[in-house]
């Protein structure tokens, strides 16, 4: 799968969580999100050395302060939208390549949902819940890298039967 066809698939599967979406997809679209949130935390360390350097040379300090904090305020802003806005189809993309593994999509809303009820603040005291969040998020990545189908399963279990699909 080629970058631009992994960003048209991205974009085209918006809110689609049905489809499947290939590993060359999957990560072609991550490396892209990645150079795309890069790009503000770039810009606020120029931003963070531009004003420390203004401080030290400047004769009222206030002054320079809050014309930092306002420099700040829109990239900010714009992060917030950027970020809002590609929740939901990278969600999208995570959970139909998970499914492309061979994870169901109410199994992958249950790992989910365990997960980030184990990282709630009121557990976060307890190894068992750590450790638990840590063991999800790691056999996600691993759903990410696997092929087409690797998870599926020939079992007549109802409880594995839940979580993966059955072998075609």
């Amino acid at each position: 799968m080629s970058f631009g066809r992994a960003l048209k698939d991205f974009f085209i599967g918006y809110i689609d969580f049905k489809g499947r979406t290939t590993r060359a997809g999957y990560w072609w679209m991550t490396l892209i999100l990645m150079i795309i949130s890069f790009v503000p935390i770039i810009f606020f360390v120029y931003v963070a050395i531009g004003s420390d350097m203004s401080i030290s040379g400047s004769a009222n300090e206030t002054d320079v302060l809050a014309s930092t904090f306002e420099s700040f305020i829109i990239p900010l802003f714009i992060m917030a939208i950027i970020g809002i806005s590609l929740f939901l189809p990278s969600l999208a993309m995570a959970v139909r390549r998970y499914r492309d593994a061979g994870l169901r999509g109410r199994g992958f809303l249950v790992l989910w949902g365990i997960s980030i009820a184990s990282s709630c603040p009121e557990t976060i005291s307890s190894a068992i819940f750590t450790f638990l969040t840590y063991a999800i998020g790691l056999l996600f990545f691993i759903l990410t890298v696997l092929p087409t189908n690797a998870v599926t399963t020939k079992s007549d279990n109802g409880f594995i039967l839940f979580f993966l699909r059955a072998k075609e």
